[in-house]
């Protein structure tokens, strides 16, 4: 049953992606000499070798110009090869793969033969069964190349990176069912959408697949069936004076969901907030389905007998962008587009650039007044910082929402932010310390609002915030660690750290390490936390000796 699941949905997914996968061809020969696929070896089902189907990311040449494998900024990868890699689109030619019956949808990744002799015997049980195109070890991997280094990539890899990928694979082959392969499906589908924290486990993976059905499946649900009714409309209207068939337009019409729906992804509308929407993002709508619809009279002009002519293509695109338009904005369309006309501001000379914490009620409403307010104009917002993962990766009034306060120096850096705002009532700051701290890392200056209801009494007047008063939101006395104490007390000993794998627990591991200790014995009883935390001092270039401890403090016998 799996393997004609399996022939079938790669049959249907190479015709319906075609279209994408011909671009794809095209821009990588345009961008680079070579051919277009990449047919390395790989080890298969009963170890037999077979030659995988992968675009081709690298030069013609970057398998003998350097490591077998790819780190982060590797120069070998082209262009459009870093799209490919990063929205996995290279490794959609794998479906030739699995109607050759050579591999699965869903399986233990296929391994390169030269890392076989790593396989200890229990490990050689993936073996026993086809490798599949996608696994939760590639999900909670994804981003592998930001971990290895250029000196000690493969020690890495074999010691710590592809250990951890087996046992995920035996994990997966102890509880393998076409449920737990639907999951798998549609957590790659996430992760081809939104590049965010990697999916570390089954109850992870559920909970991607439910914010992913909720943000993106709805969307394209409702936009397939407007573009159907659009094209259906215009087919109408155009058989007024011309003898049409609709079903014989059908292919055709069906194609052009797929690349409406293909552009709306390459434009960023499936990632934008609509409920805090202003005219602005009409804008960026007006270009997708203009592009959508050159597209689709690009390929119209191509065939030799059209079913579809060029004028119900251009009618219909009219009807795609205005069906669009009106889903998205409802009752709010005009008042929209009155936002954006008074948000529009010339010649007013260098402005402020800020960067808003908090992407709540009162985040998003400072944003607004910044973008339309008169006295506003002095001040570019380029950025919110939030933790509800639900928010990010969205536009709230066409400006990005980028994610948790740890990404705030280098945002800062990224986007030389002069101004941080913190639009986030003191009592709700979850370690205000931490968020001061990280503030100051940067050049910009620190504010934070007075609080919603007084800024809302002043409405109309230019908004109001204060200096950070440091005592008041950390309602405690400041202590500052005595540098040269600290070292003094761990540099050259042999150091444990009980609870190492915790919120306070990791991070005491990675100030000790700066202090330069003889051996850092991490002690735990989560063992994934503690591999983790391990992977990521190897990954930040610590050259201590770490031990990992895996064991409960409060066993005497353990």
């Amino acid at each position: 049953m799996k393997q004609i699941i399996d022939l079938l949905a790669s049959v249907l997914g190479l015709i319906f992606l075609s279209p994408l996968l011909a671009l794809v061809a095209i821009a990588i020969r345009l961008d680079s000499r070579g051919p277009v696929f990449y047919r390395g070896a790989r080890v298969g089902r009963e170890e037999k070798i077979f030659r995988i189907f992968k675009f081709r990311t690298m030069v013609a040449d970057g398998a003998v110009r350097g490591a077998a494998l790819t780190f982060s900024e590797d120069p070998r990868i082209t262009r459009v090869g870093r799209f490919l890699r990063r929205t996995k689109i290279d490794e959609l030619p794998q479906l030739l793969n699995v109607i050759k019956g050579e591999m699965s949808l869903v399986g233990p990744r296929p391994e390169d033969p030269r890392y076989l002799k790593y396989y200890t015997a229990r490990q050689r049980k993936l073996l026993s069964v086809r490798p599949g195109i996608t696994s939760l070890a590639s999900l909670r991997y994804r981003n592998e190349a930001r971990l290895l280094s250029v000196e000690r990539w493969e020690e890495i890899y074999t010691t710590t990176i592809l250990p951890a990928k087996l046992e995920l694979e035996l994990e997966y082959m102890a509880r393998r069912s076409l449920a737990q392969d639907w999951l798998v499906v549609a957590g790659t589908l996430w992760a081809l959408v939104r590049d965010e924290a990697p999916i570390a486990s089954w109850a992870n993976a559920a909970s991607r697949v439910e914010l992913f059905l909720a943000r993106y499946v709805s969307w394209w649900i409702v936009d397939a069936v407007l573009t159907l009714l659009a094209f259906a409309l215009a087919l109408l209207l155009r058989s007024i004076d011309a003898k049409l068939s609709l079903a014989l337009a059908l292919p055709q019409i069906v194609l052009g969901v797929s690349i409406y729906l293909f552009t709306n992804y390459l434009f960023g509308i499936y990632h934008r907030a609509w409920r805090y929407a202003t005219g602005q993002e009409t804008v960026v709508l007006f270009a997708s389905v203009l592009t959508g619809t050159a597209a689709l009279t690009v390929l119209g002009l191509m065939l030799a007998e059209r079913a579809l002519p060029l004028g119900a293509i251009w009618i219909g695109g009219v009807f795609t962008f205005l069906c669009m338009t009106a889903v998205r904005y409802r009752r709010h369309l005009a008042s929209g587009l009155r936002d954006a006309a008074r948000g529009l501001s010339f010649g007013f000379g260098e402005r402020a650039r800020v960067l808003i914490v908090g992407a709540g009620e009162e985040g998003q409403i400072l944003a607004w007044q910044l973008q339309n307010r008169v006295q506003g104009r002095t001040y570019q917002v380029v950025g919110f910082i939030d933790a509800d993962r639900r928010k990010r990766g969205l536009r709230i009034h066409n400006v990005p929402v980028y994610g948790d306060r740890q990404m705030i120096p280098a945002l800062a850096m990224k986007l030389r932010v002069d101004l941080i705002i913190l639009a986030i009532q003191p009592a709700k700051i979850v370690e205000p310390r931490q968020l001061l701290e990280l503030c100051r890392a940067t050049s910009a200056q620190i504010k934070i609002l007075p609080g919603l209801f007084r800024w809302l009494g002043e409405y109309g007047h230019e908004p109001e915030w204060v200096d950070v008063n440091e005592d008041e939101l950390l309602e405690r006395q400041l202590y500052r660690a005595d540098e040269t104490a600290c070292r003094d007390l761990l540099a050259g000993r042999v150091v444990m750290v009980t609870g190492a794998a915790g919120s306070i627990g990791s991070e005491l591991c990675r100030q000790i390490a700066r202090y330069a200790p003889r051996r850092l014995v991490l002690a735990d009883i989560n063992e994934s936390g503690l591999h983790d935390l391990q992977v990521e001092l190897l990954a930040r270039g610590n050259t201590l000796p770490v031990e990992l401890a895996l064991c409960d403090i409060t066993d005497e016998h353990g």
